[in-house]
């Protein structure tokens, strides 16, 4: 279980690698635009 402890507003950098980088950058950047399933 990976745990963020950012505030809204906080900038964060988000760096992946390997042969589906993009892929796991998309999920990731998902996960945070829907504020991990958490609502506003």
């Amino acid at each position: 279980v990976m745990m963020l402890a950012a505030g809204k507003g906080t900038k964060v950098l988000l760096e992946t690698e390997g042969d589906d980088e993009q892929d796991c950058f998309n999920a990731l950047e998902a996960l945070i635009l829907d504020r991990f399933g958490e609502g506003q």
